[in-house]
């Protein structure tokens, strides 16, 4: 497991989301215009990992996407691998605020 040194939190264990996403959560910026969408990603050795993405980011991986789906999945472990490469790393305590906050806004 990696870890960063987070200005806020202090050493932190990392999760991976979307390069939108973590531009904002490393700034304490609001998602409230994003549509954020649960990406389940079936990765080599049987290994499957859930990350916060906005929905933007699926153009960037040649993915359509309707804006109202609330998660997409992939199967396929080769376009999932790619998918993941393009994946930021972030605090998760950061990214575990701003999603919740997301989610809870009236």
């Amino acid at each position: 497991m990696s870890e960063i040194i987070c200005t806020y939190h202090g050493m932190q264990s990392i999760s991976f989301t979307s390069p939108n996403i973590s531009e904002r959560v490393s700034k304490k910026e609001t998602l409230n215009d994003l549509i954020v969408v649960k990406l389940v990603l079936h990765l080599p050795f049987e290994k499957r990992g859930i990350f916060w993405v906005d929905s933007d980011f699926f153009a960037t991986v040649d993915i359509q996407f309707e804006n109202t789906l609330k998660s997409y999945e992939v199967k396929n472990e080769e376009i999932a691998f790619d998918i993941y490469t393009k994946l930021y790393a972030v605090c998760s305590k950061c990214l575990k605020e701003a999603i919740s906050e997301h989610f809870l806004r009236p």
